[in-house]
């Protein structure tokens, strides 16, 4: 049996840094669901945002560190060097539509998805059965029926049946809740009614003999 202590983190939007002592206990995993620059459309090398994130997620004590692009990211998403981008993210792991396996987990991550209409069921066709977790920057599910979710996304969801489900970009809608057997977990830090940052939401992953994994939150 293999016990793992997780945190989730999303939409940090370069206040990252706000974080530290919150998560200074450390863990095994570490992941981020998009969002850590403001950047949008318009990309500046000259800001050093990028920089100082990845300087950041080295000083953190987390084993490992994954991470996946937000719609803030999009135009970084675009480059085709995918070892540049992997080079530069030095102190995490960066996925894009691929899954990994850390410590017998499989996660699998993708960046943010703009509309692609019809086509939206083929892009998500690429959450395997058999992760662990997933984690995306577009929301499959919402606490509030307002919010404008990823249908497609939720779908394929539904199909693998992840034991943790990991997203952001609707920052008023953070929190963790459950639906048919799988927990939601919308982990954006930014809250636009607040100052203060939310607070990383935790986990521990008990992996058992069978490969049965249980989740308890911390």
């Amino acid at each position: 049996m293999k016990q793992l202590k997780i945190y989730c983190i999303s939409d940090t939007h370069q206040r990252h840094r706000e974080l530290t002592d919150r998560l200074n206990d450390g863990g095994d995993i570490l992941i981020h669901a998009g969002d850590f620059t403001n950047y949008g459309g318009r990309f500046s090398q000259k800001v050093g945002g990028i920089d100082d994130f990845n300087e950041w997620l080295g000083t953190l004590p987390f084993k490992h560190k994954v991470l996946i692009f937000g719609n803030h990211e999009r135009v970084l998403s675009e480059d085709k060097d995918v070892t540049k981008i992997k080079q530069r993210f030095s102190n995490a792991t960066y996925l894009n539509d691929e899954c990994v396996e850390i410590d017998g987990l499989k996660v699998f991550g993708s960046s943010w998805k703009v509309d692609h209409g019809n086509n939206r069921d083929r892009l998500w066709a690429t959450v395997p059965i058999g992760a662990h977790i997933v984690v995306t920057h577009n929301p499959p599910d919402g606490k509030q029926e307002a919010i404008d979710i990823d249908k497609s996304l939720m779908r394929r969801i539904l199909q693998v049946k992840p034991v943790l489900t990991i997203f952001g970009h609707i920052h008023v809608d953070y929190g963790v809740w459950e639906r048919d057997g799988v927990t939601f977990v919308n982990a954006a830090m930014m809250n636009d009614h607040q100052k203060t940052l939310n607070d990383p939401i935790g986990f521990r992953l008990e992996i058992t003999d069978d490969k049965t994994v249980k989740l308890d939150r911390l």
